[in-house]
């Protein structure tokens, strides 16, 4: 069945972007969907090519997107707080990478076909 994943982006003290649940802990599958929010302002979040999403960014206007297929990610974020100042993340993180969690698959690889090749 699928699940609605949510991600709080918070601020920290020292003015860094978190993720709750960390988003390398989340066992995302194919079929499911991520939700995004932040209650430390207006937020985005880019996910630049290749991306397992229906879409290649999230914000506080479209905070869901849907798994649609299986694979390495990574992603950039940035908040707004209320007074104006912009607080990013770069996207040198990435997910899925060396079986940390594979996007879409939960942290297991896609299984192979018989007589299938990549």
């Amino acid at each position: 069945m699928p699940t609605t994943h949510q991600v709080k982006l918070i601020v920290t003290i020292d003015k860094k972007i978190l993720s709750t649940p960390d988003c390398t802990m989340l066992p995302i599958k194919v079929g499911d969907s991520v939700n995004f929010s932040s209650p430390h302002g207006e937020f985005a979040v880019e996910f630049p090519d290749p991306h397992v999403f229906s879409a290649s960014s999230a914000s506080t206007a479209a905070p869901t997107l849907a798994v649609v297929s299986a694979g390495p990610f990574a992603g950039a974020c940035s908040i707004t707080l209320p007074g104006g100042e912009l607080i990013s993340a770069d996207g040198a993180k990435g997910y899925g990478l060396s079986g940390v969690s594979e996007g879409g698959q939960g942290g297991q690889q896609p299984p192979q076909t018989a007589g299938a090749t990549n």
